[in-house]
């Protein structure tokens, strides 16, 4: 976290979590993440979703509600997902780290890589209202996760991108001034808008 309105070529804001630890940056803001691939602050509260490609058997999400200290340990290289990585070679111990609010096998039934997303805050569709959107690079599937009244996330699939299993490398997620979300197609080169009945 920096504040580019400060300092040359920005300034650090003093309550960054490591700005007196010695040996740390004072710019960084968590630690744990292995390759974050597309994340998202929800323009309504502030809450972090972050996609988290692993390295060779599970893919997931990671999530920092909004008004949060920083300092978050989101686990790699300790953990992949929830689960202890193969070749760490200290002592697996989950103590403090952040676990993922889902995840899933890497090489199971088509996918092969998460694609973080955006919250749906558009009016066009209220059933998805305050969903956190995010795909899989080769399967093309879209799902949504989100809390509910117990706190507890559920997550679905809610949609497929054209060509199936077989045809589909969603790259990328995006949303507009109105909070309508779209997903990028990489081999046919187009742009998707989410729909919901």
């Amino acid at each position: 976290r920096i504040d580019v309105d400060n300092g040359d070529p920005y300034a650090i804001p003093a309550d960054n979590p490591y700005v007196n630890t010695p040996g740390a940056r004072g710019e960084v803001w968590a630690v744990g993440l292995r390759n974050p691939y597309r994340f998202t602050f929800d323009r309504a509260n502030g809450d972090l979703y972050i996609g988290s490609p692993g390295q060779f058997k599970r893919e997931w999400i990671n999530y920092a509600a909004g008004g949060t200290a920083g300092g978050k340990n989101f686990g790699w290289p300790v953990l992949e997902g929830s689960q202890c990585w193969d070749l760490w070679e200290g002592p697996c111990d989950p103590t403090g780290l952040e676990m993922p609010i889902y995840e899933y096998e890497t090489y199971a039934d088509g996918n092969c890589v998460v694609i973080g997303g955006n919250v749906y805050r558009g009016q066009a569709y209220q059933s998805i209202q305050g969903v956190y959107l995010f795909g899989d690079y080769c399967s093309g599937r879209v799902w949504g996760t989100a809390r509910d009244a117990t706190g507890t996330w559920q997550t679905a699939q809610i949609g497929q991108m054209p060509g199936g299993v077989d045809g589909a490398f969603l790259t990328s997620f995006g949303e507009d001034e109105a909070g309508e979300v779209y997903v990028t197609d990489i081999d046919d080169g187009l742009v998707y808008r989410i729909t919901a009945e």
